[in-house]
């Protein structure tokens, strides 16, 4: 790659999408409910650390960035600064990794680009939590994959489990990585180099111990400060939020110890917020979860979007109150009563969850799809290609000056298909175990998708129409 390439490659483009975001004031911080969790957590204090419901990953962030207050508006732009350049940054050694599997210099910037522009850039870059942050240490974690495939090396695999180890320690719900990494270092696609089965083996072996080992210290370290060996006191109230859902209140009522007291007082907060009431113009709402007429929340949802809809209510305002209502307001005893409640659901009705889990998954992939086409930049460039294709189809379309030179790339066609689609199907029916599996906890998952089609898109435009002889006209006399 020559130096002007290489120059255009790595800093003309992130310069320019850079100084677009600042000029339209995009990379002013945003502030969501996540965002105190982060910026107050507890340093110095073991006991309040092992019992925080955050990992220190991104709270470790913002204290070297000097945001330790809401009210610190120069330590949050800061995180937002190094949040936007460290996600350009990655796309482009993406991009450059793209590039060393012989594709041209702009197809490779093209598929950094539709990296820069996906959805949990777009909107989350400058949101004060943990998704850019661990969505850039996911696409370094790909670049990685890409790079062992091409390589074989064992210090891609050294540093691809550090890369899942900060991502965990950054955001737990990218525990998925600790699955997905090794199977993509078992995996050989088509075109990569060549390894022994016991080269895979070991690499794997490497990419799981290194984050396992960090895992084990830390629980060990929550174990022996909390009385609690696991990652975090965190994530039972989200799947109860589900759970709970899935049975009608006179189930919830006849679940066997441990479960039968928090079960009961959930039935009763659920029933007592779902009494039927009138609005303000009289017309009797059975359901204050909804205001369009529905089944009480008393019985289970009849659908998945009806248990997604009413998620968030019965996760914050149902599920966590009944838990401090039946412990003495300690986190952990809270997280313990409601992970024998979810137990207790799950193990009585399998089926329940198994149907919910895989209705989940589905509403993650469409949903996952819907959010990409809808994105301002991949719909423009949808409706350009849909109008592209109907033209080539008319033999409209003429390739005028210096054509793009059309290009192979079977063998990272081929690698981003595996990473893409599995990417996406692993992070998706993770979340989807206990939470519903939509916007933000989806878009990260599904952002090689469009990198996958943009590659093909190139190829395809690139290609010499004028160079296929047209085949014979339809025989109108044969039938």
């Amino acid at each position: 790659m020559s130096f002007r390439t290489l120059l255009s490659t790595c800093l003309l483009v992130p310069v320019v999408i850079l100084g677009l975001w600042l000029a339209t004031g995009g990379l002013t911080p945003t502030v969501v409910p996540d965002s105190w969790s982060y910026v107050e957590y507890p340093w110095g204090d073991a006991a309040a650390m092992a019992r925080s419901i955050r990992t220190p990953g991104y709270p470790l962030v913002l204290r070297l960035c000097g945001a330790t207050s809401m009210n610190d508006t120069g330590g949050l732009s800061l995180v937002c600064w190094i949040q936007a350049l460290l996600h350009v940054l990655v796309c482009q050694l993406f991009a450059l990794e793209c590039r060393r599997w012989c594709v041209p210099a702009w197809v490779a910037q093209v598929l950094a680009v539709i990296l820069i522009l996906g959805n949990t850039a777009w909107h989350h870059l400058t949101t004060v939590a943990s998704d850019s942050l661990a969505f850039s240490v996911g696409v370094l974690s790909v670049a990685t994959v890409l790079r062992l495939w091409r390589l074989s090396g064992y210090r891609s695999a050294v540093a691809l489990g550090g890369l899942v180890t900060l991502a965990i320690a950054i955001r737990p719900a990218y525990l998925s990585l600790l699955m997905w990494t090794p199977a993509m270092v078992l995996l050989q696609p088509r075109g990569t180099a060549v390894r022994p089965t016991s080269t895979r083996r070991r690499q794997a072996g490497v990419v799981l111990g290194i984050p396992f080992v960090w895992l084990l210290c830390w629980c060990g370290f929550r174990g022996v400060v909390a009385g609690d060996f696991g990652l975090l006191p965190f994530g039972h109230q989200n799947l109860a939020g589900v759970t709970v859902q899935l049975v009608d209140n006179e189930e919830l009522e006849r679940l066997l110890p441990p479960a039968d007291t928090i079960a009961r007082k959930v039935a009763g907060i659920r029933a007592e917020m779902t009494e039927p009431h009138a609005d303000a113009g009289g017309m009797t709402i059975s359901d204050p979860f909804d205001s369009r007429p529905r089944p009480p929340a008393t019985r289970r949802a009849s659908s998945a979007t009806d248990l997604e809809n009413r998620w968030d209510v019965m996760t914050y305002s149902v599920v966590i109150p009944a838990a401090a209502a039946v412990t003495d307001g300690d986190i952990i005893e809270q997280h313990r009563a409601l992970s024998q409640l979810n137990r207790a659901i799950i193990t009585t009705y399998p089926q329940r969850y198994l149907r919910w889990w895989l209705l989940g998954v589905r509403r993650g992939i469409w949903g996952s799809v819907a959010n990409v086409v809808m994105h301002p930049v991949f719909l423009v460039a949808f409706l350009c290609l849909a109008g592209l294709c109907f033209l080539r189809s008319l033999g409209i379309t003429r390739w005028k000056g210096n054509r793009p030179r059309a290009f192979s790339a079977s063998p990272l066609s081929n690698a981003l298909a595996v990473l893409a689609l599995s990417y996406a199907l692993m992070g998706i029916s993770f979340v989807a175990l206990t939470s519903p599996p939509i916007g933000r906890f989806a878009d990260a998952a599904f952002a090689f998708v469009p990198v996958w089609f943009g590659l093909l898109a190139c190829q395809w435009v690139t290609a010499d129409a004028r160079g296929i002889k047209d085949s014979e006209p339809p025989n109108s006399q044969l039938l």
